[in-house]
């Protein structure tokens, strides 16, 4: 009894000096405390900036990850830190708008129309949203499997029971088919009464589709050239189609788009210039953001362009110089500030 007695002395003052311990590395006059278990400056306590960008298989995913990393060194003197998160041209506007994020990429068409309350953000005007930097044009790829004998876009519309891959129904390339569709005077409902049916996802699953042979056409809006598109007009002998004159014109005249070519040879057994479309791809945010904070981001894409080239071929495309043009809607406040003071606006 009497060693029980003292191994039960010895177990209560082993206790006591594991409190006393714990207690002495606590701080002493609170300074290091930010008022929620996390010091002053950690990670922790930094305010987050999601940055909505594309499919996780797309090219804008990356893309926002290359743009947090360069501007997180020089946002976190004011207690951000971005980081991207997956999301689509048309919703991205939506989500933003909406202070779901703070920060996404789309296009310049779409921040107008959004501004509007227009199609496709009919009854819901998004006033709180500001450019920050016009990254750079994409094109629209329209293109079928050369053994469909569809040669031209006039000869697409005409054929009953397309198995088609519009891209995910959050992207821009969905919603620039549907104009131009409407422009032949079709909904997608209605080429679906023709057979059609409209296979929705993002470039990885455009690729595997299409290479196995359960797809016959897809679209997509992205940089040139682009990497999964390749692919896939290597894995199985493809047609670009060319979006007609009067087509180009009426979604330049009605929707603010721009005319570009795909340049002849960028993609296997494409040997000709292909006329289309684009809306540049814009980096915007909401109001909630900070003039400082947005003048650092908007100062770290346009002196860091090496850097960004370097993460993702598709910078090599951004030009600085007009960075500040094109973007749809007013430039944020510090990013004006930016452009002012460095001449470029």
């Amino acid at each position: 009894m009497k060693h029980q007695k003292s191994i039960f002395i010895l177990l209560l003052l082993m206790i006591a000096v594991f409190a006393l311990s714990a207690c002495g590395g606590a701080p002493s006059d609170g300074s290091d405390d930010s008022g929620d278990g996390a010091p002053s400056g950690s990670a922790d306590s930094m305010q987050s900036i999601t940055i909505y960008t594309g499919t996780v298989s797309g090219s804008w995913y990356p893309i926002g990850g290359a743009i947090s990393s360069l501007v997180n060194p020089t946002i976190e003197q004011f207690g951000y830190r971005a980081g991207a998160v997956p999301g689509g041209g048309t919703s991205n506007v939506v989500a933003v708008g909406n202070e779901e994020g703070e920060i996404g990429l789309s296009y310049s068409t779409n921040l107008a129309v959004a501004e509007k309350g227009e199609y496709p953000y009919e009854g819901t005007p998004f006033d709180n949203l500001y450019a920050i930097a016009n990254m750079y044009d994409m094109a629209q790829h329209i293109c079928v499997a050369a053994d469909s004998g569809i040669t031209s876009l006039d000869d697409l519309f005409a054929t009953d029971n397309v198995k088609f891959l519009p891209d995910a129904k959050t992207s821009g390339s969905y919603w620039i088919f549907e104009l131009i569709a409407a422009e032949y005077g079709y909904t997608l409902a209605d080429l679906e009464k023709r057979g059609w049916t409209f296979d929705v996802g993002g470039q990885s699953f455009q690729s595997s589709q299409y290479g196995d042979n359960h797809d016959m056409a897809f679209t997509v809006h992205t940089n040139v050239p682009n990497a999964t598109t390749y692919e896939m007009c290597t894995s199985r002998k493809t047609v670009f189609l060319e979006i007609p004159e009067n087509v180009r014109a009426a979604l330049v005249e009605k929707w603010g788009m721009k005319e570009v070519a795909i340049p002849a040879n960028t993609y296997p057994d494409q040997t000709q210039d292909i006329l289309t479309v684009t809306m540049p791809c814009i980096l915007f945010c909401n109001d909630s953001l900070p003039d400082d904070v947005v003048y650092e981001i908007t100062k770290a894409l346009c002196e860091n362009k090496e850097y960004l080239v370097s993460v993702h071929s598709s910078f090599e495309n951004f030009n600085p110089d007009s960075a500040s043009k094109d973007v749809g809607i007013e430039l944020h406040p510090g990013a004006k500030k930016y452009y002012e003071e460095a001449g470029l606006l």
